[in-house]
């Protein structure tokens, strides 16, 4: 378990028994804005990702060995310029595509632990204090994802790198999603004091 902090620490917890039990802190300079697990398939050691406001690298932490390795946001590595926030992080079910929601109305779609872009996503809005919330779909082919100012969830193909489908029914900010681990089920949670259960 992980979380993060507007005190711009991350802290690790290890379950021991009942309890949880921190057992590493980060600190960073910048403010952490998204986490995410996924493991390494060349070492199969659990890897945490850290996106930062302001930094043009996403960090990957290594839970074993809390080696940190910087991985670029910008397609050129020697490129420092900041030019999006990474608000939203979601990595696929095989593990090798990451999902970065920005401020700029986009979903940058990289290759994990690289900073090799797969496809730019647009057709949502996402400004500089979005709350995107992105899941996938059990196949790894479909995500879903909320949109600022709009009270819907739209659906992207990742291969066809474009919008296929968007779904209406609530009256409000659609504020989280999720999805059943097993069945092709999706909630969703509005600022109009519902939920939707969604079937595909």
């Amino acid at each position: 378990l992980s979380t993060s902090s507007n005190d711009k620490s991350i802290n690790l917890y290890e379950r021991n028994g009942d309890d949880l039990v921190k057992i590493q802190s980060f600190k960073f300079s910048l403010t952490p804005e998204s986490i995410e697990f996924y493991i390494d398939s060349s070492t199969n050691n659990n890897i945490l990702i850290i996106a930062l406001r302001e930094s043009c690298n996403l960090i990957y932490l290594d839970c074993l060995t809390y080696t940190q390795t910087l991985i670029s946001l910008n397609e050129s590595v020697w490129d420092n310029h900041v030019s999006f926030n990474p608000l939203y992080l979601s990595i696929s079910p095989n593990n090798e595509i990451l999902l970065v929601c920005t401020d700029k109305n986009a979903i940058i779609a990289y290759r994990s632990n690289t900073s090799e872009r797969i496809g730019v996503f647009v057709g949502h809005n996402c400004g500089e204090y979005g709350k995107p919330r992105v899941v996938w779909d059990h196949s790894g082919d479909y995500f879903y994802i909320n949109s600022d100012g709009e009270h819907c969830i739209y659906v992207y193909s990742l291969f066809d790198k474009k919008v296929i489908d968007v779904l209406h029914g609530h009256n409000g900010l659609v504020k989280d999603i999720t999805i059943h681990p097993i069945n092709r089920i999706i909630g969703s949670a509005s600022f109009d004091h519902n939920g939707i259960i969604w079937k595909r």
